[in-house]
């Protein structure tokens, strides 16, 4: 996983590169009264590129994320922080999937993030500060 983060973040810089040269030929061609080029290919390129590396970068984070929240201690979760995460992963999946073709990375990333969302009204509701100690007897009771 890392080299692919590494070498997709190689990718976009190197594209990024690629782009201030083009407003340099841009400007050029202003100067010299010339019609603009447009890029188009430089322009899928760069979205392309940045995409599949948020892609990776954001599964990279998401199992890290998780693996805190699963393995630290309940009383410490931020509810807060999760919604946060959780709403801020979701829509860098949907943006992925809209704009890139299906593939295998992007499928493992929807559906931990799709899975962790939907346990997060039991761990919100587990959460609530309003919780007294009967009522934490009676969920003990009930799932054993």
């Amino acid at each position: 996983m890392e080299t692919a983060i590494k070498e997709l973040e190689e990718l976009n810089n190197e594209s990024k590169k690629l782009e201030e040269n083009s407003k340099l030929y841009n400007h050029y061609e202003q100067t010299l009264g010339l019609p603009t080029s447009r890029f188009e290919d430089l322009e899928i390129l760069i979205q392309d590129a940045n995409l599949r590396y948020l892609m990776w970068k954001s599964l990279k984070e998401w199992k890290g994320l998780i693996s805190g929240w699963v393995d630290g201690k309940f009383n410490a979760i931020d509810t807060e922080e999760i919604k946060q995460k959780a709403e801020y992963y979701s829509k860098i999946m949907s943006r992925c999937d809209k704009k890139l073709p299906a593939n295998a990375i992007l499928t493992e990333l929807k559906k931990l993030v799709t899975d962790f969302r939907n346990t997060m009204p039991v761990v919100l509701s587990l959460r609530n500060k309003h919780l007294k100690d009967y009522h934490w007897a009676e969920i003990k009771r009930i799932i054993g």
